[in-house]
């Protein structure tokens, strides 16, 4: 399997807003979420490329797309980033890189997901068709705030029907930012959609989508590799068995949101 990666980035104005204080890695003053998301998206973008670059089926670069959409059209600029070339792409050029993607790239406007998704992932999805050793991992920066969810629970769907039983080939994982009590998502709308549980009783695991919380993936030992490898087995012999819904969910989720753990597995 060739194994893609695509990072999509949330520009919407809701990215402007700040942080808590102690949100963020700073214990004393607050932190914008678009400062805490370049942050990162730099580390992250390290973090894997340390960990794959010597595999040899990963594709040559993660592609990275800023974008700020609305319903009826689309807007984004996009940065590569090298698996292989390690003179020109260690961590400090990857930063001089990635820096300057996010000060030209400044939050505006609403967040609709849905367009750049079907602009980028529609034709890779076609493509798929005739080449069946592809593999990608999207990951969405994201507050969710997203003005068109629903729309992206259906489009979930979608990719999921025309992927035709090879849902392995394509895993859709979002990182939230800034998300707590006092904010105005409820994460329990796209924990719906990562548990999926209704498909799983049925028999298939369909599912593509996985979610978490970038405050709760920072606590992990092994951070957003230990997300990824949560729900995307990088592995070109790997079979993946049908995954218990439970397992797809972070640990956190059965205590900061008891009851609806309880209506989802009854325990």
């Amino acid at each position: 399997m060739l194994v893609e990666f695509f990072f999509f980035i949330d520009q919407s104005l809701s990215m402007n807003e700040y942080l808590p204080v102690g949100e963020g890695g700073n214990q004393t003053q607050r932190v914008r979420k678009w400062d805490k998301l370049s942050e990162t998206v730099i580390t992250h973008t390290c973090c894997i490329r340390e960990q794959y670059q010597d595999r040899q089926d990963m594709a040559e670069t993660i592609n990275i797309y800023f974008y700020k959409s609305h319903d009826c059209d689309i807007n984004y600029q996009s940065s590569s980033i090298s698996f292989y070339d390690r003179e020109e792409y260690n961590n400090s050029n990857i930063s001089k890189q990635l820096k300057p993607a996010f000060n030209t790239n400044h939050p505006k406007g609403a967040s609709y997901i849905g367009p750049i998704l079907r602009n980028i992932l529609v034709p890779w999805l076609d493509k798929c068709k005739s080449n069946l050793e592809k593999q990608a991992c999207v990951i969405l920066y994201t507050d969710c705030q997203l003005a068109d969810r629903i729309d992206f629970a259906y489009l979930l769907s979608d990719f999921s029907r025309r992927l035709n039983g090879q849902t392995r080939r394509l895993k859709i994982l979002m990182v939230g930012i800034g998300i707590n009590d006092s904010s105005l998502v409820d994460p329990t709308f796209y924990l719906n959609l990562a548990a999926d549980q209704d498909r799983f009783k049925h028999g298939t695991d369909s599912n593509i989508f996985g979610f978490d919380l970038l405050e709760e993936i920072e606590r992990l030992p092994n951070g957003i590799i230990e997300f990824l490898e949560r729900h995307f087995k990088i592995d070109p012999k790997d079979r993946l068995p049908k995954i218990d819904p439970k397992e797809r969910l972070p640990l956190w989720v059965q205590n900061r949101y008891p009851e609806w753990y309880r209506q989802q597995f009854g325990s």
